[in-house]
């Protein structure tokens, strides 16, 4: 999980729009991001392939950035338009990706490993970090390649696989906005992170598309019930993740194919999920609200 800290009052004059180099990053996409990891909007082979690459970060965070990461303020880091932002925390299960993601930023950002199916060891990791103003939370679908492989048609998942995708997808940032709550200060904001699944129909994606479909629905409620603080949902497509590089050519076409009849025919980037993350937790007016990242996939 990787919290990241935004504030207007710490901006600068904007820099003017030629000096922000195109695709410039708000923030690392680990799993993004941090991650966890960024999802933007952080499933199965061939067509399960899609399902991690719809989740932009492999591991919980809160921003867009790979692997967990906890700790004071780093100095401020020029995002695109001059807007500054300063990761705090980074959390994640696993140190080695941590320790990379760390080093991509800049700053002095702290990293902690942390399961965040366990809800007793979330608890304890917001009452260790204290205050903070933002949360992003990125997750990956499934933990493993074995049980991904597991998750195929609704009528043939396996019991077990059914309460991994939910644990790992659902309760992991039902969990972490939980205890979140009490420590985000005035203005401060939650933003989970979803998917395409439940927006446009694929093969054996039926167990994602209700996971994020669930996620969508508890965002708009805690949107009422955690106000003033502000909950919002970035939503993802095909994003083009390390893990989606390094596919074999049989599984990375298939997802070639599927982006091409896209108006923007391609996948999206980390960079791209992390500054929409970065976008819907500076914007003091949003909550409630899915920002869906998809290059126009459910218009196809």
């Amino acid at each position: 999980m990787i919290r990241k800290w935004w504030n207007r009052k710490d901006t600068p004059e904007p820099r003017p729009e030629s000096a922000v180099p195109p695709g410039e990053a708000a923030a690392s996409a680990p799993e993004p991001a941090r991650s966890e990891p960024v999802p933007s909007g952080r499933a199965p082979a061939e067509p399960e392939a899609p399902a991690p690459a719809a989740e932009p970060a492999a591991e919980p965070a809160t921003g867009p950035a790979p692997g967990p990461a906890a700790g004071p303020a780093a100095e401020p880091a020029p995002a695109r338009g001059g807007w500054f932002t300063r990761l705090k925390a980074g959390l994640g299960r696993s140190a080695e990706r941590l320790e990379s993601a760390r080093r991509t930023v800049d700053g002095d950002v702290e990293t902690h490993v942390l399961d965040a199916t366990r809800e007793a060891d979330v608890e304890a990791f917001f009452a260790k970090v204290g205050a903070c103003d933002h949360v992003a939370i990125l997750v990956p679908t499934v933990p493993n390649a074995e049980v991904r492989k597991s998750v195929r048609g609704f009528a043939d998942t396996p019991q077990e696989a059914m309460d991994i995708v939910f644990r790992h997808k659902f309760w992991c940032q039902a969990y972490c906005a939980r205890h979140a709550r009490g420590r985000l200060r005035s203005g401060g904001s939650i933003v989970f992170i979803t998917g395409q699944a439940h927006r446009k129909s694929l093969p054996n994606f039926a167990l994602v598309a209700a996971a994020d479909a669930a996620v969508e629905a508890l965002a708009r409620e805690l949107a009422r019930e955690f106000a003033p603080l502000r909950v919002n949902v970035v939503a993802p497509g095909l994003i083009e993740t390390p893990l989606i590089q390094g596919l074999p050519a049989s599984h990375r076409q298939p997802l070639d194919a599927l982006v091409r009849p896209q108006p923007v025919p391609r996948m999206g980037t980390p960079e791209e999920v992390a500054e929409a993350i970065l976008w819907i937790m500076g914007n003091g007016f949003a909550t409630g609200t899915v920002l869906e990242l998809d290059g126009g996939y459910k218009l196809t």
